[in-house]
């Protein structure tokens, strides 16, 4: 995406104004000082000036003479952030009075970024213009510290994406409680082999389909899957050709998209656009949606369908629904083994199973944190106060209306739920 001419000028003139601001900023430090303080302030700020308006060689020219060639990469700032937090040695070439290149040199990759006043300013360079070397050094980096991390971001404009993202690991994912369980959906997509697929899990909040999305990764990958989340909110701040150079240099061997909102309709077609251009045969994409959903309701012919939506785009759709009877005493036994607590008895068990009807797994897990607290005797007016606060089955739908959710693919899973 090109820039608009008013922010290509700032850019290229940004180092005066990054002067001005020092300037300011060394006045106010001096204003209350000494003679010597108010003697250093000036021979500072004429250091400044002379700084910028008689530049010495350009962080651009070291690097081109030592063979680097320039990139022009919408997330270069946090790549170039990755290699400033990484291990490996750096040096620092001072360029003028305030600004820096960083160069971090291996036997296969060179790569630098120029930095005035500690702030990012360009990059990354490349030596030799070998970005494929560049790629398996941030491989490295990467993923050095656990297969499974999450993706947040800040709202705003930001320089080639610096300081606007941020990784965190992820913790292992909780165990998985259902009939059907994940090496089943990992088995029906592997059946396509190398061919590109994208998976959408929708179902009603709280029943797991992150949980789920993060097992069958690891089934799939046996053990070596490396999971890159990015959730919707994160989504929102990004320009989607950020997200594409994400997928691009982080090369996950899973993408989980989390709980996109596929009925938004100003946003459809540019997410499903995006979803499009994300394929690649080493590569799953996963994406969560919230929909209600009813287990007795057989949906007609395009009764899910929204403008946009194809094979190649979302290839196949796996339902869920609230847990039945029998999945949610499952679930209760699950989470009071947990909490350390002995299962109730079987009459007051099944009056427990039948006062959570249609409160997810997310929300029996609190149930069954809150009789452990509290005490067994109070399990009724516990699990009254946890179904206030759970949403109302069928509610969103009705406000919806059916032509916003997505077309089923007749292949359901209603048997599937999380802990």
């Amino acid at each position: 995406m090109k820039a608009p001419d008013w922010i290509r000028t700032f850019q290229k003139h940004q180092h005066w104004f990054r002067a001005s601001q020092k300037i300011l900023e060394t006045l106010k430090d001096a204003r209350h000082g000494g003679p010597v303080a108010t003697t250093l302030a000036g021979l500072s700020i004429f250091g400044q000036v002379v700084d910028t308006m008689f530049p010495g060689e350009s962080g651009w020219q070291i690097l081109r003479q030592r063979g680097y060639r320039d990139t022009n990469f919408s997330i270069g700032g946090f790549l170039c952030e990755i290699m400033m937090q990484s291990d490996l040695p750096a040096i620092v070439l001072p360029v003028g009075l305030s600004s820096q290149v960083v160069m971090w040199e291996t036997e296969d990759a060179g790569v630098a970024a120029v930095y005035h006043g500690g702030e990012y300013g360009d990059g990354p360079f490349l030596r030799d213009g070998d970005e494929a070397a560049f790629v398996a050094l941030l491989q490295r980096i990467i993923w050095e510290n656990g297969n499974d991390l999450m993706l947040s971001a800040n709202k705003g404009y930001f320089w080639r994406g610096a300081r606007k993202f941020r990784l965190t690991p992820m913790p292992e994912p909780g165990p998985y409680i259902g009939k059907k369980q994940p090496e089943d959906f990992a088995a029906r997509i592997a059946k396509y082999g190398d061919t590109p697929r994208t998976v959408l899990l929708r179902g009603p909040t709280g029943i797991g389909k992150s949980v789920l999305a993060r097992h069958i990764a690891k089934v799939m990958g046996k053990g070596s899957t490396r999971t890159l989340k990015i959730a919707a909110s994160i989504l929102k701040a990004c320009r989607f050709d950020e997200v594409i150079a994400l997928a691009r240099f982080f090369q996950p061997s899973v993408l989980l998209l989390d709980d996109l909102d596929l009925s938004d309709k100003s946003n459809t077609e540019e997410f499903l656009t995006m979803l499009e251009a994300l394929r690649a045969p080493d590569c799953l994409v996963i994406v969560t949606m919230m929909a209600p959903t009813e287990r007795d309701k057989e949906p007609e012919m395009g009764d899910w369908h929204f403008d946009g939506m194809r094979p190649g785009r979302i290839d196949e759709i796996f339902t869920f629904y609230l847990p039945d009877a029998e999945e949610r005493e499952a679930i209760l036994r699950h989470y009071f083994d947990t909490f350390g607590m002995v299962v109730p008895k079987k009459a007051t068990l099944k009056k427990i199973v039948e006062a959570t009807e249609e409160l997810s797994g997310a929300y029996l897990s609190e149930v069954a944190r809150r009789i452990h607290v509290h005490g067994l005797e109070e399990w009724e007016g516990e699990i009254l106060n946890v179904r206030r606060t759970a949403p109302k089955p069928g509610k969103a739908e009705e406000e919806k209306g059916n032509g916003d959710n997505p077309p089923d693919s007749g292949d359901k899973c209603k048997d599937a739920h999380p802990s």
